[in-house]
């Protein structure tokens, strides 16, 4: 939508419909009438996706996307955002410190510490070990983390 169009408020019938199939992908076409301030902290996460999917882009950059929910929704949503991006073919970057959820989410980790990239590795080349080993990495890092490519 133009920016002054959105400014406005008038969208157009595609933009609706473009919309409308964003909610529908993040599973809450159901709450397209709600507030977002009335929604669960995994119904918000949905709506930032959706709204991002909206806008049709090539890259979805995404920082710590699931950083305040447990576990079983943190992996729904890393799961919605990498299968919107797949099926768009647009590139998924999130920066996460959960090594476990990049390696199930991402073809490949990053790790930087210092602004400098510590390790580069495809997921496919991780097994439990080398798990550990991220994490001996990322915990030190104080609000520095893995940045995870799918």
């Amino acid at each position: 939508m133009p920016p002054l169009r959105a400014f406005l408020g008038s969208p157009t019938a595609r933009d609706v419909e473009v919309a409308h199939r964003a909610l529908a992908d993040c599973g809450i076409a159901d709450l397209a009438e709600r507030r977002v301030d009335s929604l669960s902290g995994g119904q918000r996460q949905r709506v930032a996706i959706a709204r991002c999917l909206a806008q049709e882009p090539r890259l979805i950059l995404a920082d710590e996307p699931v950083s305040n929910l447990d576990p079983a929704r943190a992996g729904e949503i890393l799961a919605l955002l990498t299968e919107a991006a797949r099926v768009r073919g647009a590139t998924a970057l999130f920066s996460s410190h959960q090594p476990d959820l990049a390696r199930r989410f991402a073809q490949r980790i990053i790790g930087i510490r210092g602004g400098r990239i510590t390790f580069n590795v495809p997921t496919s080349e991780l097994n439990d070990d080398t798990t550990a080993d991220l994490y001996r990495e990322v915990e030190p890092m104080s609000g520095r983390g893995l940045r995870a490519v799918s």
